[in-house]
């Protein structure tokens, strides 16, 4: 029998402890892979980068899960797991975005001095990542997430950018500088999407064929892989 403190719903046990504990390690590595991939944008590797945004999203999986699972609710749980999907799901696309400023559709020319059309779509899709998270901290959902989840845009954004970056000859720009500006947007709506927690549902089908091709990505980059994440998201947005 484990050691046990008295709580005013249910009687907390050891292993309820080491669940929380490892919810957060979990959380703690979630936000590691979002400053390594930003860090790797720097070097404009693309690939790497995107790896780091599944491994932080497998991680963001299981925190959540095994939070729930140690029946303890805690503040600082909640602000960490927000503040490192902010790191990976936020900004880390965003950094993608501008490592091919080059890339984009109007990309290089200036607003204003030293702040490019470039910087202002990823400053879109940023912010919406952001009030998106804001928003679900505030009123966590259930069976319906109301806005495209964070997690998904950012999918979505890394894996056509790495798409972008390995067909340099097609003219793909413009279709991401529009997916940039229209995932920020999604994220900020009101749109009803399914929720991964309904389980048995074709969309949910979609989901967990594309956490294997996600898999699949992290142990071996393909390119067929990124564009197979595309296609995915492409059908699960559709089902908001």
């Amino acid at each position: 029998m484990g050691q046990t403190v008295e709580s005013n719903t249910r009687t907390i046990q050891a292993k309820d402890y080491a669940l929380f504990i490892l919810a957060n390690f979990f959380t703690l590595l979630n936000l590691l892979c979002g400053i390594y991939g930003i860090l790797l944008t720097f070097d404009k590797n693309i690939n790497g980068a995107f790896q780091f945004l599944l491994l932080g999203a497998f991680f963001d999986l299981f925190d959540g899960k095994l939070a729930k699972m140690s029946h303890i609710k805690s503040q600082f749980g909640e602000y960490a797991d927000s503040f490192a999907d902010l790191m990976t799901f936020a900004l880390l696309p965003g950094f993608m975005v501008l490592a091919l400023k080059s890339s984009l559709w109007l990309g290089n020319i200036q607003i204003i001095a030293n702040f490019t059309f470039g910087q202002l779509f990823a400053g879109v899709y940023a912010v919406g990542g952001w009030y998106r998270l804001v928003r679900f901290s505030a009123s966590p959902s259930g069976a319906k997430f109301e806005g495209l989840p964070s997690a998904a845009a950012a999918m979505f954004i890394g894996a056509f950018t790495v798409v972008v970056v390995e067909f340099p000859e097609l003219p793909l720009n413009v279709l991401l500088t529009i997916a940039i500006v229209v995932a920020g947007l999604l994220m900020s709506s009101t749109i009803v999407y399914p929720s991964p927690k309904r389980m048995f549902q074709s969309d949910n089908i979609l989901i967990t064929v594309a956490g294997l091709v996600r898999f699949f990505y992290v142990i071996y980059p393909i390119l067929l892989s990124a564009v197979m994440v595309v296609f995915i998201s492409l059908l699960s947005t559709g089902a908001g």
